[in-house]
């Protein structure tokens, strides 16, 4: 992840973004793109708008961002817009410079560790041109962070086949290990199995796994087949894991990411970072 916008308002959920995306650029080599957005009021004429203040907020915002990343090694790049619409204005960004990946933070609600989009992440994951990151609340005061194991989640889809690729190229820049995580549907009460042969899916995803280890030589990669339901199998496996890589969804235009159930669920209640991929991303 080359190129990495972050939304940022001086807000506590920005924050935990702004420290993820920190993460990820100082782990991988990246840069860092600063974007606050002054949320014009709906069917404003364009004279009524206070230009002082809209100054003070972005002078206010950028000063904030420095003094939560004190002394950083990091430039950041600083884009100043003025939208109704927070997502609209980063997914504008986000296509114009070629973005790798937008972060955003959660929302304040729910529990600490937790992620829980709000408005802005729900729109930008409905609609994004790029890879989306969630930072869980409560990230920015964690005292160490490291991207030592990247997850992904892997069903033979297209679009895992997408997120699969993304991982393997994070886990292997970041001099990480990667798990490949695939969920298999629990046994029925009588004890029988389900239609899916558990035996032929441990031999594909071993198959999946060495093809990794021969494309990225000396990169560890794990295979996970459980069972259950995926979402709550996936937000269990976020507790060991440091980032968390998934697909969107097999439908609508191919650069945009779409969210779908599972991972709507998973971002809800995985407690490490969760990275979103289109399809097409590569």
């Amino acid at each position: 992840m080359r190129r990495i916008l972050v939304g940022f308002d001086g807000s506590e959920e920005s924050r935990d973004a702004l420290h993820l995306a920190a993460g990820l650029a100082e782990l991988g080599g990246g840069q860092i793109e600063l974007a606050a957005v002054y949320l014009q009021p709906p069917l404003a004429p364009k004279a009524a708008i206070d230009t002082k203040r809209e100054a003070d907020y972005f002078d206010w915002v950028f000063s904030e961002a420095h003094t939560e990343l004190p002394g950083t090694p990091l430039a950041l790049r600083r884009h100043t817009l003025s939208d109704i619409s927070a997502a609209r204005a980063l997914t504008s960004l986000a296509e114009e410079e070629a973005a790798d990946v937008i972060v955003v933070g959660s929302t304040h609600r729910g529990e600490l560790g937790r992620i829980l989009p709000g408005s802005v992440g729900e729109k930008l994951l409905q609609g994004a041109p790029c890879a989306v990151a969630i930072a869980p609340r409560g990230f920015s005061r964690r005292e160490h962070y490291g991207l030592g194991l990247i997850g992904v989640a892997y069903d033979g889809s297209p679009e895992s086949e997408v997120a699969l690729k993304e991982a393997t190229r994070l886990a292997r820049d970041l001099q990480g290990a990667l798990r490949v995580i695939q969920v298999t549907p629990a046994a029925t009460p009588e004890g029988m199995s389900v239609t899916l042969d558990r035996k032929r899916l441990a031999q594909e995803l071993h198959a999946v796994a060495d093809r990794i280890r021969q494309d990225a030589s000396g990169l560890t990669v794990e295979e996970v087949l459980e069972e259950g339901g995926a979402a709550p199998v996936l937000a269990r496996q976020g507790i060991d894991l440091d980032l968390l890589v998934m697909g969107s969804r097999g439908y609508g235009p191919v650069r945009r990411a779409l969210l779908g159930g599972v991972s709507a669920e998973v971002i809800r209640t995985a407690p490490c970072p969760v990275v979103v991929v289109p399809r097409g991303a590569e």
